[in-house]
């Protein structure tokens, strides 16, 4: 090791360390900023391998400092046919993405995921106002077999009818998070209570429009073992509902109304 480290042109990527140094390389892009990842895709070949794989397990599209969010995730949606990267998109983030006269979202964006994201366990599509049934445009039998995690809060048009098409494809989900979706009245909770055997956390804040059919619904579909439940500003949940809650969700642990 020393003569090693005595020598005038010394690489520690071409000795034999370099495995355990390329073992170590991404537990430290966590730490980094993206400008320094990016810096590091110039070192070697192994390296940038190793930065691109991180970077496409959650791509991020507001670290762009010369195009918007917009423009840097439709360019992402219609690079995903043409990339062999697809399969370690394991993290999406879909938030506060603003839409102009001119410029809109990819119309089939969920569509793309679906086919070309299929080692997905998380997405996150927050705010998003033209997200509904027009982006589901989806003719054949679909599936998301690793996503755990979904949130569509606070995208407006999700309806009853979006969420029971979601839940026929996601049945792993083990956590939901369904925030301030006004037309939300509790059909799409009670498909996600019947198809998604794990499901652990949901999350209806401010579902102004919910009613006792989806309380109901969690509340005896035997096969969840929720944990949690969050049904803060539900105005429409009657002492109905509290108590099939009360009576069949034994394991809950917390219970949020306010």
């Amino acid at each position: 090791y020393q003569l090693i480290h005595n020598r005038q042109h010394y690489n520690p990527f071409r000795t034999a360390l370099h495995n355990k140094l390329y073992a170590v390389i991404p537990l430290v892009f966590p730490y980094l900023s993206y400008r320094d990842i990016y810096r590091c895709l110039v070192v070697n070949h192994n390296i940038s391998n190793l930065c691109t794989d991180y970077l496409w397990e959650e791509p991020k599209f507001d670290q762009s400092s010369i195009h918007d969010t917009l423009y840097v995730f439709n360019k992402f949606i219609q690079s995903l046919p043409k990339k062999n990267k697809q399969n370690t998109v394991k993290r999406l983030r879909i938030v506060d993405i603003e839409e102009g006269l001119y410029e809109r979202i990819e119309p089939n964006f969920f569509q793309w995921i679906v086919n070309y994201c299929p080692q997905l366990e998380s997405l996150t599509i927050n705010n998003i106002e033209s997200f509904s049934m027009r982006s589901l445009r989806i003719q054949n039998i679909w599936y998301l077999q690793e996503l755990t995690y979904l949130d569509l809060s606070g995208c407006v048009q999700v309806t009853d009818e979006v969420l029971i098409k979601i839940a026929c494809g996601c049945h792993a989900l083990i956590e939901i998070k369904l925030d301030r979706l006004p037309k939300h009245t509790g059909r799409g909770l009670a498909k996600f209570a019947d198809t998604c055997d794990a499901l652990k956390s949901i999350s209806v804040q401010n579902n102004t429009s919910l009613s006792d059919e989806g309380i109901a619904a969690i509340a005896k579909f035997g096969k969840i073992k929720l944990r949690e439940l969050d049904l803060t500003g539900c105005q429409k949940i009657t002492k109905s509902g509290f108590e099939s809650i009360a009576k069949w969700n034994v394991l809950l642990t917390r219970l949020s109304l306010s």
